[in-house]
């Protein structure tokens, strides 16, 4: 949980609120270890193909910066895959309303007094 403290976490969940946290693999296997009870959602692109292509399209990045994003999207997605058991629910994004809509109801299968 880089730069997020397991203290400013319980804040949150202790004035009953959800906390949401961008985690990587290793974060989220921190997370689990501890004492929170996290609900972890993996989010991911329905293809590789389509996640370069929405980064292509953005035009925000040069190429070398979009293939070190694939290579390290790759290598997450290969990580999450081996290690599956890490997460509760995987959000396949391949539309964004869609993707939200079922984050929330995830959300609501596992927290219903957040929502």
């Amino acid at each position: 949980m880089y730069g997020t403290s397991f203290e400013a976490v319980k804040n949150v969940l202790d004035d009953n609120k959800c906390c949401i946290l961008d985690l990587d693999i290793q974060g989220t296997k921190s997370v689990r270890k501890s004492t929170l009870d996290p609900v972890c959602i993996f989010i991911k692109p329905p293809t590789i193909q389509s996640l370069e292509d929405r980064l292509l399209a953005r035009h925000t990045e040069t190429i070398d910066e979009i293939r070190n994003r694939m290579v390290k999207a790759e290598a997450i997605i290969t990580e999450a895959e081996v290690t599956k058991d890490l997460f509760d629910e995987v959000i396949i994004n391949d539309d964004l309303d869609a993707c939200y809509s079922k984050f929330v109801e995830v959300i609501k299968k596992y927290q219903p007094n957040f929502l």
